[in-house]
């Protein structure tokens, strides 16, 4: 991919077009960070909830790989979270082009921790796949171990600047919080199913060096959270009637903002900054039980506004590379949170195009708790995508690492000029 046509005209003239469509378009930006005054704070249980489980919309082998700090970077199907700006590409179009620049469909992925497929491994071998027991192995947290799963599928079509995305996302954690032995005590549990509806797009000033984006979705979702005992989750079937009796449904519109500004043509300097949750996301309990676990939950939350920023350069590597560096800081609204959690830094190798185009890609990152890593192959259609990623997923400044490990397979059935 050539990007000398990203940078065309004067730095001048430049310049000056970046400075007009950032006086049309910061205000708008800046009105959304005035309403974190006004958000509310979130109950003790969703926090818990939320540090659980991931709270990204969908799965992003990418994002994983790279610690979260994408800012940048995001396009494709990563740019709807990681930042808005990004969707439609970096770079005008041909005018010959395709008005489709990708149709994802399908997106599938799936993520677990090394202690649930240790389980399931072990249960495979002793025979147990025959009678729903591999199911049970998700909630048979022994030795107090965490386990973790989570599968996630989209369906995805970008027109030039314009994404439409429709998903299902479920995630579920558990670790043994009482007893002594496999068949007894009790299981603390988390179990969250989505359904999401978005649309979003982006602009681009005439030199394709400031971008605007903008990524709203329905969020519907379920939520299953408490302590139960042993005897009373590890039958798959009773285990999928408590989850039905104990779950709360709630719904909202979350709303993500992001602006990029590529400040030069060499090494490719880029700053970001993206807002999720813009003015507070409310959620409000379409139905709920009144007795169990469910009736512990809270009849409506706030997801309260965050703030990433982040910086990066892209130095070519010959013809055909790109090799990309980034720091980014997120949770810049979480006020009680150490620096230290909210730090991330990135590398990115791209051959063969950039982004989530490219035709191979290897990651890494780099966060409070540790390493992340992964690897893309994008065989045109189809494309493969593996991570392992460092997770932090203690409340407020706990600190407690979890590595999870996420593979997608994505068929791209666009036409791309």
């Amino acid at each position: 991919m050539n990007f000398s046509n990203c940078f065309l005209g004067s730095q001048v003239r430049t310049v000056t077009q970046s400075r007009r469509f950032m006086s049309m378009f910061c205000p708008v930006v800046m009105s959304g960070l005035a309403c974190l005054a006004s958000a509310q704070t979130n109950s003790a249980q969703i926090q818990n909830i939320d540090s659980a489980l991931d709270d990204t919309p969908f799965l992003s082998a990418r994002g994983a790989g790279m610690s979260g700090a994408l800012s940048t970077l995001a396009d494709g199907i990563h740019a709807p979270y990681y930042n808005p700006a990004g969707i439609g590409g970096f770079e005008t179009p041909k005018k010959n082009a395709s008005p489709i620049r990708q149709l994802y469909f399908p997106y599938l992925g799936a993520a677990a921790n090394p202690n649930m497929l240790e389980l399931i491994h072990q249960f495979r071998t002793q025979g147990g796949a025959t009678d729903k027991t591999v199911g049970s192995a998700i909630v048979d947290a022994n030795a107090g171990k965490t386990e973790y799963g989570r599968v996630s599928a989209l369906a995805s079509i970008t027109l030039k600047r314009l994404i439409l995305v429709q998903a299902v996302d479920e995630q579920f954690s558990a670790v043994k919080s009482s007893g002594t032995t496999a068949h007894e005590g009790a299981i603390a549990a988390n179990f969250r199913n989505r359904t999401i509806s978005g649309a979003g797009f982006s602009l681009m000033d005439p030199h394709s060096r400031l971008l605007l984006g903008i990524f709203a979705y329905y969020d519907s979702q379920k939520l299953f959270s408490g302590n139960f005992n042993y005897s009373e989750i590890v039958n798959t079937s009773d285990r999928y009637s408590l989850i039905s009796k104990n779950s709360v449904s709630y719904t909202g519109l979350p709303i993500n903002v992001g602006l990029l500004w590529i400040l030069g043509k060499s090494l490719r300097p880029s700053l970001a900054m993206v807002v999720h949750n813009w003015g507070g996301t409310k959620y409000k309990a379409s139905s709920q039980p009144t007795t169990g676990a469910g009736a512990a939950l809270p009849s409506s939350f706030v997801k309260e506004q965050d703030l990433d920023v982040g910086f990066s350069i892209s130095p070519p590597l010959g013809k055909r590379g790109i090799l990309n560096f980034l720091l980014e800081v997120d949770q810049l609204t979480e006020y009680d949170v150490s620096i230290y959690k909210k730090l991330r830094a990135a590398m990115e190798l791209n051959l063969g195009g950039f982004g989530s185009d490219s035709l191979l890609g290897l990651r890494a990152g780099l966060n409070s708790v540790g390493l992340s890593y992964g690897v893309n192959l994008n065989l045109g259609l189809i494309q493969i995508e593996f991570a392992s990623q460092a997770q932090d997923v203690g409340v407020g400044n706990a600190r407690v690492l979890e590595r999870r490990d996420v593979a997608i397979v994505s068929f791209n059935v666009a036409i791309n000029d």
